[in-house]
């Protein structure tokens, strides 16, 4: 879980447009907790892939687990 206010949302995604990696790492982490905007698991995985790609070493690990999750939950729903 991470501590970023509401307001930090609108910085960090104005920072990950930019191409800076470790916003666009915490931004997918935004949209995968969705505790500062709604919960959109494509969104986290668009902005986790875009770090990952720069060599972020914590959305590389980040975006494996959340495409196990989202396996996990297509299983469960079949």
């Amino acid at each position: 879980m991470i501590n970023v206010e509401k307001n930090d949302f609108s910085q960090t995604s104005w920072q990950a447009e930019q191409g800076n990696a470790e916003a666009q790492y915490q931004l997918g982490l935004m949209y995968s907790e969705g505790e500062t905007t709604p919960q959109n698991f494509d969104r986290a995985l668009f902005w986790l892939s875009k770090a990952a790609r720069q060599g972020h070493p914590k959305a590389h690990y980040s975006l494996v687990l959340l495409r196990q999750i989202q396996r996990t939950q297509k299983r469960a729903l079949q």
